[in-house]
């Protein structure tokens, strides 16, 4: 709107009026207006690339028992990343309802300069055994940041394929692999907001024995007596949200994986058209990029402190309200969880991959697809507390936003597909979505993630069915329809606890868990119909 800036009373002898119609905008209109705030944001990314292939089997460049040669491919990238978010008075102070936080503006860029180098060379063809190759590849890329920091990676690879008969293939990879924190884990603004989902020493009269309770507000405030809060009840939040020092660390550097995968591809002759893979993985991430977790980091204070003299460092990330004890009554009280290159993530598991087609007389082509994926590990040291495995779990904790999982981790999931395509230009499929159960993390054991409280609800989220049903109809050359639904059964999505009078504890973090439900994992809007038309020309 033009002359917006009456809105935050900057400008007041401006009227504001419609762009559109040109009508002044009502004095009710400006109310709503200032009520619901104001942003706007871009992201904008720039990308230059050249590179080159050779064929230099071409020119002899190969083995003496390969039919082709080495083939390589040489080039440079140039990119820039950028994003901008301005907000308005009501949003920078946090005034609008259900905002929880302050949403403050953002605005930083990097840019990155590549060079890259890959190989594939066979080994041998056709000869003692069906097929032996190798490839491999390496790229260095150079960063420099807005902020003016600057610095470079390395990555590379190295892979064989080895078929001693046509019908069976391994194959296996080493990778090294990075990740450059993105613009918002850089330069987003630090703010108290929430962050955390129960307060352990929180809802019961304090005892001379909850030493790991009381240090922590002697940590912020040295000049008070934490006996002081001795027989004293720190209020429960009873929506179990809880405040959070977050934002960006501008000092993030790149965290660096290393991933191992070994597989086989049948394609036996005896059944054409047939195709099964199965990969082990087994990824390693250092330095990784997150936090440590508010709810971790409160266990931890509290298992690790034996005496007033032997506190466990991280009792010093928290800063509890030194008169109430809050860590969410007041903006004063909160648990610092900045992102920080700490620790490591380890994941391992197997990925299933299956396909068949053959012809069924005049209707047309059948085909099947499946796609399964195991969880084995998903292990996460986060440099502070103990090692904590989120495979099989959800919580605060393993699907909170500032952890490396920030999702349900289910041990299996897969995805299987029936189709049928017609002479006539008719496709039909049928689709079968399943994720498996997950327990929460309170009922792990694992000291960083039980909070000792047991609940009814929903402890396991069951397992999950979705189906889906497809048609298209392509007509000529020139169009193709499509319509759809999926979810048929209009199953709802398992819906988690998100917070209790009686413990102060949430199953659903902020931000990943959205209305009681993990949306991003989870069909939350029901069945789902869709239709559409491409026409080409």
């Amino acid at each position: 709107p033009i002359c917006r800036s009456v809105l935050d009373g900057t400008d007041p002898n401006c009227v504001p009026y419609d762009v559109f119609s040109g009508a002044p905008i009502s004095a009710a209109a400006i109310n709503y207006l200032s009520a619901v705030g104001f942003q706007r944001g871009q992201t904008n990314q720039q990308v230059g690339n050249v590179n080159f292939t050779g064929l230099l089997g071409e020119y002899g460049v190969k083995t003496p028992w390969a039919e082709d040669g080495l083939a390589v491919n040489i080039g440079a990238e140039y990119r820039k990343d950028s994003l901008k978010l301005d907000t308005d008075q009501a949003f920078r102070t946090g005034d609008l309802t259900g905002q929880g936080a302050p949403t403050l503006p953002v605005s930083g860029n990097y840019r990155v300069l590549e060079w890259f180098a890959e190989a594939q060379l066979p080994l041998v063809q056709n000869s003692f055994v069906e097929d032996l190759s190798l490839n491999a590849g390496y790229r260095k890329s150079y960063y420099k940041l807005s902020n003016g920091r600057k610095f470079d990676t390395d990555t590379y690879k190295l892979g064989l394929e080895f078929a001693p008969i046509k019908d069976v293939r391994l194959r296996g990879a080493y990778n090294r692999a990075v990740r450059a924190p993105n613009i918002q884990e850089l330069f987003g603004p630090q703010i108290v907001g929430l962050n955390g989902a129960g307060d352990p020493c929180g809802g019961r009269a304090l005892t001379a024995a909850d030493i790991g309770c009381l240090v922590q507000f002697s940590q912020v405030n040295p000049g008070s007596v934490p006996a002081d809060f001795i027989g004293r009840t720190i209020a429960l939040n009873p929506a179990a949200q809880y405040n959070g020092f977050i934002g960006g660390n501008p000092n993030l550097e790149p965290e660096k994986a290393t991933t191992k995968t070994l597989g086989v591809v049948l394609q036996p002759r005896f059944l054409p058209r047939f195709a099964f893979t199965v990969d082990y993985f087994n990824i390693k991430v250092k330095d990784a990029i997150q936090g440590f977790g508010q709810d971790a980091i409160l266990a931890q204070c509290i298992a690790g402190t034996t005496s007033a003299t032997n506190v466990d460092p991280s009792c010093a990330l928290i800063r509890r309200n030194p008169a109430n004890g809050s860590i969410w009554l007041t903006a004063d009280g909160f648990v610092i969880d900045l992102p920080n290159n700490v620790g490591s993530v380890k994941t391992s598991g197997f990925e299933f991959n299956s396909s068949y087609s053959r012809r069924v007389g005049g209707l047309g082509t059948a085909s099947f697809s499946f796609v399964g994926t195991w969880l084995r590990k998903f292990v996460t040291n986060n440099g502070l507390t103990a090692p904590y495995d989120c495979a099989g779990y959800f919580g605060p904790t393993c699907s909170g936003g500032g952890t490396t999982s920030s999702a349900p981790q289910p041990k299996w999931r897969h995805k299987a597909r029936l189709s049928l395509n017609t002479p006539g230009g008719i496709g039909l499929s049928v689709q079968w979505r399943y994720i498996d159960k997950v327990t929460s993390e309170f009922a792990s054991g694992n000291p960083t993630l039980t909070d000792g409280n047991s609940y009814a609800f929903n402890e396991v989220l069951k397992a999950q069915n979705y189906f889906d049903l497809a048609a298209t109809a392509t007509i000529g050359d020139n169009f193709n329809f499509r319509i759809g639904v999926n979810n048929i059964f209009d199953k709802s999505p398992p819906l988690v606890h998100s917070g209790s009078g009686n413990f102060g504890y949430s199953l659903c973090p902020t931000g990943p868990c959205n209305g009681n439900t993990f949306p991003g994992t989870y069909d939350s809007l029901g069945r789902y119909l869709y239709a559409g038309v491409t026409l080409d020309f």
